[in-house]
């Protein structure tokens, strides 16, 4: 996934399973957003980073769409980087599993910026992602592949497997949570019968 894509997809994500935790059932709300949150935190952790920080590790100037030369970032930017997109998914979840987020447009009004602006930023880098090459390469114009056919080619179809497979699981996951369940009080005891 494109880097510049990774923290808007994420946040789209969050809102999406916080929206599918709540049609789920009426259950409390509290009780639901923090086993939700270790949830969605999961699949941000197993899933999402190793598909995001994949490009950034292995491709990085395809990552920011020759934008810029990602070899002349300082160390610490692709970290960065990496943590936004690990936070996103849990940030949108939160945000959208506030108590005065009660209705559909509600989640739709929250999700659709980030959608927006994550489609408009595909829309312009289209043509620079179908290509794959160093920033050089793509900026003179010369040794470019198409990215279909390529290891990135791959890597794509892979992630975007895990990523879809992930997101379903995570999903399911969510439909099935349950509030926790009270503690029972505890049982008087009855004096046993004496023998003698």
């Amino acid at each position: 996934m494109p880097a510049l894509l990774g923290p808007l997809v994420g946040f789209c994500l969050g809102v999406a399973f916080a929206w599918i935790t709540l049609k789920a059932g009426d259950h409390d709300r509290g009780a639901l957003r923090y086993r939700g949150l270790l949830v969605v935190s999961g699949f941000s952790v197993l899933v999402y980073a190793p598909v995001t920080g994949y490009f950034l590790a292995f491709a990085e100037d395809w990552a920011v769409a020759y934008w810029f030369n990602a070899g002349e970032l300082p160390v610490a930017v692709p970290l960065l980087w990496l943590t936004l997109d690990v936070c996103a998914p849990p940030l949108g979840f939160l945000l959208a599993m506030r108590p005065d987020q009660t209705r559909t447009r509600t989640f739709l009004t929250l999700g659709s910026g980030p959608a927006i602006a994550a489609l408009v930023l595909f829309v312009v880098s289209a043509k620079r992602l179908r290509v794959f090459g160093t920033y050089r390469q793509f900026h003179e114009d010369f040794g470019v592949n198409q990215v279909w056919g390529t290891q990135l080619g791959y890597a794509l179809a892979w992630m975007l497997t895990a990523l879809l497979v992930g997101a379903a699981w995570t999903a399911h996951a969510l439909t099935r949570l349950q509030p926790p369940q009270r503690a029972m009080p505890p049982r008087e005891r009855r004096p046993r019968p004496s023998l003698g």
